[in-house]
């Protein structure tokens, strides 16, 4: 399998090669580069909600939120980018322990949990927006660090693959799974990795959006679909 997708991959580069040579050389390559880390965060958070069980359908409104959030800060409260982008990423730990209190505490399946809070999140970036794209004039161009971004999320993506292998790590993740009735108790412990994994993907989801935010300089209001669509093919 894996021979297979690295087959896949070295067959898209020549693909890309053959339609448009400078999207692998230069600027081209390094905004190449920006999308891939934010494909491999929007990917990794859904890849670890499906792990624990509780998969988080909600990871592609977070990464729309987040660019709204902080585009919206930066451009009606006057807030420094760094700073907008450190409340969007609390916003989303805050969206992910909501997520948590609801498929934990009250036992909700997580994919309901999950769309209901994608709905919500729409709703909330439409009113933040106004339905039009909010400007990041200052943002930096992300294309100077697209190395340190594309190999930091693979490594973390990586890790987390590493990590996963291991039969201790895989169990306590996995242990929200039901072994009986659905509805019922798994314990702390099972809940405790449940809520670690709605948080770290929303969490991960919202780095992801504002990456993509900064790259083009703007944060379009979306429903997020398509990213999620993008997040469960990955």
């Amino acid at each position: 399998w894996e021979i297979l997708l690295a087959a896949a991959v070295v067959g898209a580069a020549l693909a890309v090669e053959a339609e448009d040579a400078a999207a692998l050389r230069g600027d081209g390559l390094r905004d190449l580069l920006v999308l891939l880390a934010a494909g491999v965060l929007l990917g990794s958070a859904f890849a670890l909600s499906l792990r624990a069980a509780v998969p988080n359908l909600a990871v592609g409104a977070a990464t729309v939120a987040a660019g709204t959030l902080a585009g919206w800060l930066v451009a009606t409260r006057g807030y420094e980018l760094r700073t907008a982008a450190a409340v969007a990423l609390g916003a989303a730990v805050a969206l992910g322990l909501v997520l948590a209190v609801v498929v934990v505490g009250f036992r909700a399946p997580a994919w309901a949990a999950g769309l209901a809070a994608a709905l919500g999140v729409y709703a909330v970036v439409l009113s933040l927006s106004a339905g039009r794209s909010l400007v990041l004039t200052d943002a930096p161009d992300l294309r100077r660090w697209a190395w340190p971004l594309a190999g930091g999320a693979v490594a973390l993506s990586a890790l987390g693959g590493l990590l996963g292998l291991r039969p201790g790590v895989r169990a306590w993740l996995g242990r929200y799974r039901p072994a009986a009735d659905p509805a019922g108790a798994r314990g702390g412990a099972a809940g405790f990795a449940a809520v670690c994994a709605l948080v770290g993907s929303t969490v991960l989801a919202a780095g992801a959006g504002l990456i993509l935010a900064v790259r083009v300089r703007a944060s379009v209001p979306d429903d997020g679909l398509l990213l999620l669509a993008q997040a469960a093919a990955a």
